[in-house]
């Protein structure tokens, strides 16, 4: 993915420029810091689609071989959200600690989880399933999530907005993910990206970038996050409806039409879900351009990168859900 898709006029590009020192992927780049203001808008901005709200809550799945830079990635991320103060940042790494913290956070219940190792946070194949269902439930942006157990009786988590930044090798994905982990909706709740290699080789970041220039990645980085956190207080309390152009509305009705084709049959399922994807990916990115509407121009974006992203999935997981079909047989 190249940064020369992102329009002109995005605040993203300070973060793309504050990260460009590193060998970090622009795709990782792009995702996490446009995820990163989704987090922290909560539900204060949507897309109206009659039966359900489009909220700009984006959880993203990075998928790459070790040493590519998920960890540090993720790190950057959790530091931009965490300098806004706007959610919570949970830890731990059982999925029992996470609905115990969901639950003093009120309504709505708004987190960020970062899992750079997403076999760690799942933990043992045998526990996986039930870890998968439990966080599908949480990531499907519901009006509540029902986590009552019999010892301590009826509990409610209230309008759960979970945006989790997990990282996993697609080694992992072919021997360890749980069956069902793509129809039973847990991976359509991410944006997946997948890449092979990074983008470029930086042996030394500190001494082989001029002291001028690690400056001016310092102060891009703080631009963007000024900008997240201006645009996080500017819509603060409101509940505001993102309304496109014309121009728009065709776009994303002609790519809604043909959105299948950009994805292999296999993973039609990842495929449906991606029409919820491209609507946030546009939302957020006529954020950061500084408009509170929608216009093609943020779609044709969400366009690119949704096409990037099926290049990757087809890559990475079709051949896994066609093994474990013939296995099943």
């Amino acid at each position: 993915m190249k940064s020369s898709i992102i329009p002109r006029q995005s605040a993203l590009h300070d973060w793309v420029e504050g990260l460009n020192i590193t060998e970090l992927p622009t795709s990782y780049q792009v995702l996490c810091g446009l995820s990163a203001l989704g987090a922290c808008l909560k539900r204060t901005v949507f897309i109206d689609q009659l039966r359900w709200k489009v909220y700009p809550n984006m959880s993203v799945m990075l998928v790459g071989p070790s040493g590519i830079g998920k960890d540090v990635m993720i790190d950057q991320t959790r530091e931009l959200i965490e300098t806004t103060k706007a959610i919570p940042v949970l830890g731990g790494k059982t999925i029992d600690h996470v609905k115990a913290e969901m639950l003093k956070i009120g309504s709505p219940a708004a987190c960020y989880i970062a899992a750079p190792e997403l076999t760690a946070f799942l933990g043992g194949k045998d526990y996986q399933k039930s870890m998968v269902q439990e966080l599908t439930d949480l990531l499907s942006t519901g009006n509540k999530c029902d986590v009552s157990t019999k010892g301590e009786g009826k509990q409610i988590i209230p309008f759960p907005t979970v945006t989790m930044h997990a990282g996993t090798t697609g080694e992992w994905l072919a021997r360890a993910m749980p069956d069902g982990s793509l129809e039973g909706g847990f991976l359509p709740r991410f944006v997946i990206v997948c890449e092979e290699y990074s983008r470029k080789h930086v042996a030394w970041v500190k001494y082989e970038t001029s002291r001028m220039g690690l400056i001016a990645a310092q102060q891009a980085k703080a631009k963007y996050s000024k900008a997240v956190k201006n645009i996080v207080a500017e819509m603060c309390g409101k509940a505001y409806e993102m309304i496109p152009s014309e121009g728009a509305k065709d776009f994303y009705r002609n790519w809604y039409g043909n959105r299948f084709s950009y994805f292999s049959a296999i993973v039609r399922p990842y495929a449906n879900r991606s029409r919820d994807h491209i609507h946030r990916l546009a939302m957020l990115m006529a954020l950061t351009c500084g408009r509170r509407h929608l216009e093609e121009v943020d779609y044709q974006f969400a366009a690119e990168v949704i096409a990037h992203v099926a290049v990757g999935i087809d890559r990475v997981i079709a051949p896994i859900v066609v093994g474990q079909r013939r296995i099943r047989r």
